[in-house]
């Protein structure tokens, strides 16, 4: 069973036994009965609640209580992220960024990365768009910006992003050389279990300058590096793909 994060939007206010109807969903979804939430949430989404839109969406786009159709979940998800739902702006990100299931737009991305990062403060988007502004692919490299990302980021608990800050002040090029702080970074995303600053940590520790090379996923891997920081509570860990 698979559970998705529910953050930014709210219920209609002219419903007012939409959240009772909500709830019920997340309660079907969680206990297994994927089809009968599915349903559930079609019929609140269609009544333009952004979280029930999010949520058809993964649900399509995953193929839960439903026949998988990720460019009617890319719909979805467009429909939440105009309303300001901060998941589906990143989600839509993502997807676009990937190319895998819907077309590849590098600057509808880029856009949806943005929006979602600068209007909501959503930490995975500001990770990408650290990324994104350091390998200067889809857009031309800014140290300055990608580093103004990468610690909002890594404030908001992003693992990666402060496994990013570490090797920053580790190699104390974009910012002055400080192992002390370094070694603070990647502790707080070992805490987390992120494999890069503890590989990052194991070389601090036998007196090796830390090797970016393990602990800087590239833009499109990054989901996956930090999506455990935004799962609901009591529900089987999925990193997203």
């Amino acid at each position: 069973m698979m559970i998705w994060p529910i953050v930014g939007g709210s219920a209609s206010r002219q419903d007012p036994n939409q959240e009772k109807d909500f709830q019920e969903a997340v309660v079907a979804l969680k206990s297994g009965y994927a089809n009968m939430a599915y349903s559930l949430f079609l019929h609140i989404a269609e009544k333009d609640d952004p979280r029930a839109q999010f949520l058809v969406g993964r649900m399509l786009e995953e193929g839960q209580g439903v026949v998988r159709d990720p460019l009617k979940a890319a719909q979805w998800y467009r429909r939440a992220a105009q309303q300001g739902h901060a998941e589906s702006q990143a989600r839509l990100g993502f997807l676009y960024l990937g190319g895998t299931d819907v077309p590849q737009d590098n600057n509808e991305a880029l856009k949806w990365f943005q929006t979602a990062a600068q209007e909501n403060q959503h930490p995975i988007a500001q990770a990408y768009l650290c990324s994104i502004y350091a390998e200067g692919t889809i857009v031309p490299a800014d140290q300055k910006l990608s580093l103004e990302w990468c610690r909002k980021a890594a404030e908001r608990g992003v693992p990666a992003a402060q496994t990013m800050m570490g090797f920053h002040h580790a190699l104390g090029k974009a910012l002055p050389m400080d192992r002390a702080v370094a070694r603070q970074w990647f502790e707080l995303a070992a805490k987390q279990g992120y494999a890069g600053a503890i590989k990052a940590l194991a070389e601090m520790d036998q007196g090796k300058t830390p090797n970016p090379e393990a602990g800087l996923p590239p833009a499109f891997f990054l989901w996956q590096a930090t999506a455990a920081t935004e799962k609901l509570p009591d529900t089987t860990p999925k990193k997203w793909e």
